[in-house]
């Protein structure tokens, strides 16, 4: 009677796990399709949305959906698929985070703020975030430092935005009002991005063609006889990202600063994050562009090349050199922290190894690695945080095709070449 009564308990067992699972594949298919129509209806071409949303309506119907068993791998699984449609540096997939972590304190934006030398003023920017607090903070450091003959910006290590903080920045350094770049959104995408925008002084609403909300982005000078309006600018450049990018390519374009350091890592698009699968899973939808008016070219996939192409971590060197400052007149500022990615995640794919990786920029033939996570399979083997990886499986990272990146990094056993202070290294990974 017992053996019965434990078989019949293992049978309920094994049938309610298949039931579980089999539950948890259709929640999985359902959210590939709500997500496939967000895409189609919002992404900022529309051809490119319809690509996506094909990928994934062909996943569906193929089961490819049915295997992940936890919503991490999904959310995974379907950011590496649409980045193999069509590559765009904002297009991700993540769990849904709950309101009560989904807020982020109010956090100091510059960092570092010191005179270099008699007239040579330097500040970090960490981020752009669309507040009032930001918006002062910048303020208070321009009239605090008001008066420099030079201003060196160090973008190195900043990932985005908004436009608040910029704004304030412009309005000081520009002498009188100038187009920047132009901002196309796709028309009917973002209501309450677009709302934003048509209500932000400074930006000129546009004709465009039908489909599109086009601005211009102006600096609007905050007074006529402002000093900044005569400094010279320096902008330090290397994982510059997203709004950073705006602000370093609208410096760049007007001939208002001087980029020195490396390419910016080309996340161009903007957009908003949207949930979908009953809220369990948000993607961040790009619906416009930023582009140099001039030449209808953004920094989506390139970057944003400096005028100096020089190691990022010697960049300030080169602009202390550039201004002639002497050594014994120096007070260096400690350098910025990078920027932290979330445990298991990597810009480029390694996340089951444990590395933060940007893909080659600008005709870099390397992937470096920006952080390695504790613990993980990497760190273990010996990889650090600021090695260049120019092979991987014997291949050449210089002879990599488009998309086959994230392919080969997620590899087992995987081998790299790594350049570490002018020597050639090498490592094998595993993840069994």
């Amino acid at each position: 009677m017992k053996r019965r009564y434990w078989l019949a308990w293992l049978l309920l067992v094994f049938a309610g796990g298949r039931a579980m699972a089999g539950n948890a594949a259709a929640e999985h298919r359902a959210a590939a399709v709500e997500l496939a129509e967000l895409l189609q209806t919002y992404y900022l071409f529309p051809d490119v949305g319809e690509q996506y949303a094909s990928y994934l309506r062909s996943g569906v119907t193929q089961g490819d959906y049915d295997a992940p068993p936890s919503d991490p791998e999904f959310a995974a699984l379907l950011t590496d698929g649409l980045q193999g449609v069509s590559e765009d540096a904002h297009l991700r997939v993540s769990v849904a985070s709950s309101a009560a972590v989904s807020r982020r304190p109010s956090r100091t934006v510059l960092r570092n703020a010191t005179w270099l030398s008699d007239g040579v003023a330097y500040v970090a920017i960490t981020g752009l975030p669309d507040s009032e607090e930001a918006e002062e903070q910048m303020a208070r450091f321009l009239d605090e430092y008001r008066g420099a003959d030079a201003l060196v910006l160090d973008l190195r290590f900043c990932p985005g935005g908004s436009l608040s903080v910029m704004d304030v920045l412009f309005s000081r350094l520009y002498g009188e009002p100038i187009h920047l770049l132009t901002m196309d959104m796709r028309s009917g995408a973002e209501s309450v991005l677009e709302a934003s925008f048509t209500n932000r002084p400074s930006l000129e609403p546009q004709d465009a063609p039908p489909g599109i909300v086009r601005w211009h982005h102006v600096a609007r000078p905050s007074a006529d006889d402002d000093p900044w309006a005569d400094t010279a600018v320096f902008v330090l450049a290397d994982l510059t990202a997203s709004a950073c990018e705006h602000l370093t390519l609208a410096l760049k374009r007007t001939g208002r600063a001087t980029i020195v350091g490396g390419t910016t890592r080309g996340a161009g698009h903007f957009g908003s994050t949207r949930q979908f699968g009953d809220g369990r899973f948000e993607v961040f939808v790009p619906v416009g562009r930023t582009y140099d008016p001039q030449t209808d070219k953004g920094w989506e996939g390139s970057g944003i090349p400096p005028h100096v192409q020089v190691a990022p971590d010697k960049a300030l060197e080169h602009v202390i050199e550039e201004l002639g400052i002497a050594s014994d007149e120096l007070a260096l500022p400690p350098p910025p922290a990078a920027p932290q990615m979330q445990r298991g995640a990597s810009a480029s794919g390694g996340r089951g190894y444990g590395i933060g990786m940007l893909p080659p920029r600008g005709g870099e033939s390397h992937i470096r690695v920006v952080q390695v996570i504790e613990g993980g399979v990497a760190e273990k083997t010996g990889v650090r945080a600021g090695d260049l990886i120019v092979s991987a499986n014997g291949k050449a990272v210089s002879e990599f095709a488009p998309g086959e990146l994230r392919d080969i990094m997620r590899r087992t056993p995987l081998a790299l070449e790594i350049e570490r202070d002018g020597e050639r290294l090498e490592f094998e990974l595993s993840l069994e």
